[in-house]
């Protein structure tokens, strides 16, 4: 059931004051499987500071909330995308500083490529947001007037916001998740593990292979994938794998490189890991 509030304002992932300037940039992935909850790309609520600074790098920069705690650092990427780790003290409580600090939220912004496990990433918050909205039926919806300021399903640990940023005003769109009140169950992940391409007669020919986690093959799901011509066109294709796990597409043959590139796996009961996934090959 979903519950309506009209009119408040929400503040990102809470007040901060102090900086602490570090080296930028980080090994922040781009694209990725977001589970609600749960974990983003390459961080999970509960990695360490440490953990987070191995798989992300340093951050940009840091704040705190309490003198010197360094509760909320941000990953400042290309453009105006960025992510955010809100931390904890190993017990709960004031974050300390140090590498066994947790993560308690991960908010980003920008990064089209992190998409949850229904589908909804950035981009489609800020052009669609009753596409939020039904996503998810058992969240809170927060309205400014007639505009949805917020949609926050605690039950799955999912934030999503729109924020008007000045001088001139843009709506921006923030997304983040924190440890739900209720444990999701376990998602079946669905991955691309190989992808070949040969010539067969006057054709280019190629297999993409589907496994789920446990490294079984996974027949009947659909599987999305564009070729890309010598000419440079572009054409979208899908097929349904087989009992193999094997889905087939092929082309006219021509000379010069063709590619094939998988954009999404879907099977009921599953989420595509597109992270661990073979994507791409030419021929």
């Amino acid at each position: 059931m979903k519950k309506f509030i009209i009119r408040a304002s929400a503040a990102a992932l809470g007040a901060t004051l102090l900086v602490l300037a570090v080296p930028a940039l980080a090994a922040v992935p781009t694209v990725g499987l977001v589970i609600e909850g749960v974990s983003v790309p390459g961080v999970a609520i509960g990695d360490s500071r440490t953990a987070v600074e191995s798989s992300y790098g340093a951050p940009s920069f840091c704040q705190s909330i309490s003198a010197g705690d360094f509760a909320y650092c941000t990953y400042q990427l290309e453009g105006e995308n960025s992510v955010s780790v809100r931390y904890v003290g190993p017990n709960g409580g004031t974050a300390t500083a140090s590498g066994s600090d947790v993560v308690s939220v991960m908010q980003w912004n920008g990064l089209e490529g992190w998409e949850t496990t229904v589908g909804i990433n950035t981009s489609l918050a800020l052009s669609n947001p009753e596409a939020v909205i039904a996503a998810y039926s058992n969240a809170t919806i927060t309205y400014n007037g007639d505009v949805v300021q917020s949609v926050i399903d605690s039950s799955l640990g999912i934030k999503v916001e729109w924020l008007v940023t000045y001088p001139i005003p843009t709506t921006v769109v923030f997304m983040s998740i924190f440890q739900a009140t209720t444990q999701p169950p376990a998602q079946e992940v669905l991955r691309s593990v190989n992808i070949t391409l040969q010539v067969v007669r006057s054709q280019i020919v190629a297999k993409v292979t589907i496994e789920d986690g446990h490294g079984n093959r996974i027949g009947g799901a659909v599987v999305s994938a564009k070729w890309t011509l010598p000419t440079g066109e572009k054409i979208s294709v899908t097929d349904e794998t087989d009992a193999n796990g094997i889905a087939k597409f092929a082309t006219r043959k021509s000379k010069g490189t063709f590619r094939i590139e998988v954009v999404n796996v879907k099977k009921t009961g599953y989420v595509f890991d597109s992270q661990n996934s073979i994507l791409s090959a030419e021929i």
